[in-house]
């Protein structure tokens, strides 16, 4: 029994979508990682928002079944080598907060940008939690609120963003 024409078209489409979206992709990620890595000013880097997560949120919700939890742990851990980072330490930090972003990506494309805005700390949260807890593990704990500014960097940076992936559409940014 052979499948239907209109879902042999379908999955045609979805396949030209995908590979559509290939090129986005890596040009996204190859410049959220350039942001990582470009130096700031000694009194600006407190502020430096989590650009690789995310782009990762954004693709993780935007195409989940392209962009998976495995792409989210290989970035995670090019960015524990990029950072000296203990490894897997940023790679299972991404993962808690992509999985977190993948469970609700169906509902988040309802929300609107001010809702995001209120999610992206949330999602952001358990990432930072995990990696205070390895830095206190390894007794360099940092000392003060400043290690918690990131998240309010990456949460006013998130709507142009996600404008930016999302296209001149118009459309909802997830």
């Amino acid at each position: 029994m052979s499948k239907p024409k209109s879902k042999i078209v379908n999955s045609a489409k979805n396949s030209r979508r995908n590979q559509a979206t290939l090129p986005s992709f890596l040009f996204s990620i190859l410049i959220a990682l350039v942001l990582t890595l470009l130096p700031l000013p000694s009194n600006i880097e407190p502020y430096r928002p989590e650009w690789l997560l995310l782009f990762l949120i954004f693709w993780v919700v935007r195409k989940p079944e392209t962009y998976g939890l495995g792409v989210v742990w290989i970035l995670g851990l090019v960015v524990d080598v990029i950072r000296g980072a203990l490894l897997g330490q940023h790679a299972l930090g991404f993962i808690i907060s992509c999985y977190l972003c993948q469970q609700f990506h169906q509902r988040a494309h309802l929300f609107s940008m001010p809702q995001q805005c209120i999610l992206i700390p949330l999602t952001l949260l358990p990432h930072f939690i995990l990696s205070y807890l390895v830095y206190g593990i390894l007794d360099q704990a940092p000392n003060g609120w400043h290690y918690w500014l990131p998240i309010v960097s990456s949460t006013l940076i998130w709507p142009l963003i996600s404008i930016l992936l999302g296209g001149w559409r118009g459309a909802k940014i997830f």
